[in-house]
């Protein structure tokens, strides 16, 4: 875990509660609800959270290692897509969106790809952070590799690679024909296969280095282990902003975090040990 090689009583501690979290350990209401009162700082509005993560963004954008370090990560698609299009607008220089050019085809043709589509609009700006959603040159461009748009062009946009061990090299991405296999007939995709990732989804967050995380639990985690993922992106609880769902009115305490007893598969842990 990343606090484990800060020093320092507040670390500890936190390095100590996420422990506890992650081991499905901590202390819960009935409704599944643990206090935040320690976990870094409370946010009152999604406007405030990007602020807090993104302090400064028109004059800071330009400076990649600065982007590389923070986003704001949610539990959801739907969340981070509504955050992403927030944060770009704030950005000065021109918006370019890129369709995607969807055909039928016929069975014989089809060659099948994994479950899932990149949006039929992807709006982009130069200067705006980026992430890759399938392997185009593995090492060096995998699933979850983050760029910095710097050039759009109609068929090819150039980017500057910022986490990996080929950062701050230079990549030229195209668009990729995608086939899904959920689809109810045969259709192709061609499309960029990149996303915003001013902010991200836990998930997609696994195995991410951040200095700043600011964590929209408007919508409570699902999946094993969200709540732990998000967390522990950074290594200092001062580096954590949480928005919150309002309190429910059956539970007393103040503030709380809609982290589920979904959240975390105790039974799923006692098998694996």
């Amino acid at each position: 875990m990343r606090s484990l090689i800060q020093t320092g009583q507040p670390t500890t501690q936190f390095s100590e509660m996420f422990l506890k979290i992650g081991n499905g350990q901590i202390t819960s209401d009935d409704n599944g609800y643990i206090d935040t009162t320690t976990i870094g700082h409370t946010i009152s509005s999604p406007v405030d959270l990007c602020s807090a993560v993104y302090l400064n963004l028109t004059m800071e954008y330009i400076k990649p290692g600065w982007l590389r370090d923070r986003a704001v990560l949610a539990p959801t698609n739907a969340a981070v897509n509504t955050l992403n299009y927030d944060l770009l607008s704030q950005l000065p220089s021109q918006e370019r969106c890129y369709r995607s050019v969807d055909t039928v085809n016929y069975l014989n043709q089809v060659t099948h790809f994994p479950t899932g589509l990149p949006p039929h609009e992807l709006h982009l700006k130069v200067g705006c952070p980026v992430i890759l959603l399938r392997n185009l040159n593995a090492p060096t461009l995998c699933n979850g590799t983050r760029l910095v748009v710097k050039q759009m062009m109609d068929h090819v946009i150039e980017a500057q690679i910022i986490t990996g061990h080929d950062k701050n090299d230079t990549a030229f991405i195209q668009k990729i024909p995608l086939n899904p296999i959920d689809c109810s007939y045969p259709m192709q995709r061609l499309q960029f296969l990149l996303k915003l990732s001013f902010a991200m989804t836990i998930n997609k967050a696994q195995g991410q280095s951040l200095k700043v995380v600011g964590l929209d639990l408007r919508t409570s985690c699902f999946s094993h282990g969200q709540f732990y993922v998000g967390c522990s992106r950074v290594n200092h609880p001062d580096n954590i902003s949480l928005l919150l769902k309002e309190k429910p009115k059956m539970s007393t305490k103040q503030p709380y975090s809609i982290y589920s007893s979904t959240a975390i598969f105790t039974s799923t842990l006692n098998c694996s040990r």
